[in-house]
């Protein structure tokens, strides 16, 4: 593969970057190989690397050697070279830190639903359908006021989700009622259609995401013709996504939800209409590589190389201020700082953005390179490496104990969060403690202690390979 992406290259790459690309990708698969002839819980590392390659080595051989910054600035080839030898170092270091010996953690004591109540089941429905109908109104978010605006959030993603999948699993383990799978369909259809009104196309690709993870988990097995038809899916959408914007972001017209969405995927089919029409195979590769822009930090980390430390000095952990404090409610502390204060210094100290303009730009650059900022190579080391430890403990849960059904459906809805690669460090991993203490909070009514639980009998409804799937 590796081969076959440099012969078909736009860019010329240095013999060091394309070693380093193979590198990562060999990372990947020889993480997925022991993986999938034992599949047990998520190949999360082989996850990770695979998103390391596409974020980086992706952009090195088809993206734009060019940042904007104001305007659009070249980025040196040396820096580009060093950033992708940055990627490397940064997926082997979450390689060393998922090696680190750890006990194997413990769900005994953890809460989990309890199905054997209708009215757990009933709850859980009515979580859903009122968190999944209030996402639906985007100023939602802001019901709280602006230092709620994170439990808003999360309320109306992760809580639903993690309901939809604690249903879904019910309805893989053939327990389902036939008003759970038209509840199913609905939400899904709500998911894809609300995403694509809204105009974010991360929120599809998170959703896709997550089931893609949840079937993993269940069935052991990696739906490779769901994930292909998602990045098809994206390279499709991203190229009317600039144009539904502008028309629904920047002006006052209006639309139903349906007429939104409808919109986004015309403009998709005319963008690729004209260029196969127009410019051939020539045309419609400048739009793939449009599309390899928007996953990608290769650019952004080179630029932080080029101007670290001798236009910007090291910042020795001031930018890290958020996760001291992440776990103070804002209402106690209004003056608490921001998770996105990392994001604002790196904008503004970068040249990407205006001070003005902060409140409605945000860009990130990533765990792995605010390391850089911070510390040189030596935050890069530590940084990923200690987000390679919190991930050793994330994958050994996700493998304990998939009896847990309430810790199981947490974790793979934490997933989209992992692989964001993109966040900085404050909401990278505060984010996550955020989610998993209010999911549970949410949960509350309807769990009991594992250990006090009489099991969910499903043996005789469930299929024989689900059975198998289960036990893997």
């Amino acid at each position: 593969m590796s081969a076959l992406t440099w012969l078909t290259a736009s860019n010329s790459i240095s013999l060091a970057a394309f070693l380093a690309s193979y590198f990562i990708l060999q990372f990947a698969w020889g993480a997925y190989l022991p993986w999938s002839k034992r599949p047990r819980g998520l190949p999360i590392f082989a996850m990770m690397a695979a998103i390391y390659w596409v974020f980086f080595a992706a952009a090195l051989f088809w993206g734009e050697r060019r940042i904007f910054a104001g305007h659009f600035v070249p980025v040196g080839e040396e820096f580009v070279t060093q950033a992708i030898l940055m990627a490397l170092l940064g997926v082997a270091c979450l390689w060393a830190g998922m090696r680190i010996p750890l006990p194997a953690p413990n769900l005994r004591h953890l809460p989990d639903l309890d199905e054997r109540a209708s009215s757990s089941w009933a709850y859980l429905r009515a979580v859903l359908l009122v968190t999944t109908a209030i996402g639906l109104y985007p100023p939602a978010v802001y019901w709280l006021g602006t230092g709620g605006r994170n439990i808003m959030t999360i309320l109306v993603t992760t809580i639903p989700t993690v309901a939809f999948l604690i249903l879904l699993r019910k309805r893989w383990l053939g327990a389902a009622s036939p008003v759970d799978d038209v509840l199913l369909i609905v939400i899904a259809l709500v998911h894809l259609v609300g995403g694509l009104a809204s105009g974010w196309l991360g929120t599809i690709v998170s959703f896709g995401l997550t089931l893609a993870a949840f079937y993993v988990v269940i069935y052991g097995k990696v739906p490779w013709t769901a994930i292909v038809l998602t990045i098809a899916a994206i390279f499709f959408l991203q190229v009317g996504k600039n144009e539904f914007r502008a028309i629904y972001w920047n002006t006052d017209a209006s639309g139903d939800t349906l007429e939104r969405a409808k919109f986004w995927l015309d403009a998709s089919a005319s963008h690729w209409m004209d260029s196969l029409q127009a410019g051939g195979q020539t045309k419609s590769g400048d739009l793939a590589s449009s599309t390899v822009e928007r996953a990608s930090l290769l650019a952004q980390v080179a630029h932080v190389l080029e101007l670290t430390p001798s236009q910007v000095p090291y910042q020795e952990g001031q930018t890290y201020s958020y996760l001291a404090v992440t776990l103070i409610p804002r209402f106690l502390w209004p003056d608490k700082p921001s998770v996105s204060q990392a994001n604002r210094y790196y904008q503004v100290a970068y040249g990407l953005t205006d001070q003005r303009n902060l409140d409605s730009v945000s860009i990130a650059v990533g765990s792995m390179a605010e390391g850089y900022i911070n510390f040189g190579w030596i935050g890069v080391i530590g940084i990923m490496t200690g987000i390679g430890v919190i991930l050793r403990i994330y994958e050994s849960l996700s493998t304990a104990d998939q009896s847990n059904t309430l810790v199981l459906a947490i974790l793979v809805a934490l997933v989209p969060q992992w692989l964001n690669v993109e966040s900085q460090l404050g909401q990278y991993i505060a984010g996550i403690v955020q989610q998993i203490l209010l999911t549970f909070f949410v949960f509350l009514p309807i769990t009991r202690r594992k250990m006090m639980r009489v099991p969910f009998k499903v043996q005789h409804v469930m299929p024989a390979r689900v059975r198998h799937a289960t036990s893997l």
